[in-house]
């Protein structure tokens, strides 16, 4: 059996957010720059608000993480927002984007990961005792 939607539920049309980076595959020497873009589209025929957040997971210590940025989008309307990252030792990083909207419960998120040097990367030796 075929069911249809009202219009005005095909209307409402989720914000896309789609998070990239500058680099093909994710590994760079250390002290590289990265350059990574997070794409919001509105494909909605209604104005859309809310607010874009970046998250780094990582154990390197000072990285620095853009503030959170208020978004307004107009119908079919779509932005994007960079961020330039490098890190100055070797080590990995997970770059969560989260997309936090007013008229939705939870956030949209997009992740990826990325390393540094990770030859030089040292793990702590263990013994099975």
């Amino acid at each position: 059996m075929l069911h249809l939607l009202p219009v005005s539920v095909c209307a409402q049309l989720a914000p896309r957010l789609k998070l990239s980076h500058s680099d093909e595959d994710g590994v760079l020497a250390v002290g590289d720059s990265l350059s990574l873009s997070a794409l919001v589209v509105n494909r909605a025929r209604e104005p859309v608000s809310g607010t874009l957040e970046w998250k780094a997971r990582t154990v390197v210590e000072g990285v620095a993480v853009p503030a959170p940025v208020r978004l307004e989008l107009g119908p079919r309307e779509s932005r994007t927002l960079e961020w330039q990252l490098a890190l100055e030792q070797a080590g990995c990083i997970e770059v969560v984007v989260e997309l936090h909207m007013e008229a939705e419960e939870r956030p949209r998120v997009d992740r990826t990961r990325i390393a540094w040097g990770p030859e030089d990367i040292q793990s702590p030796l263990t013994r099975q005792e």
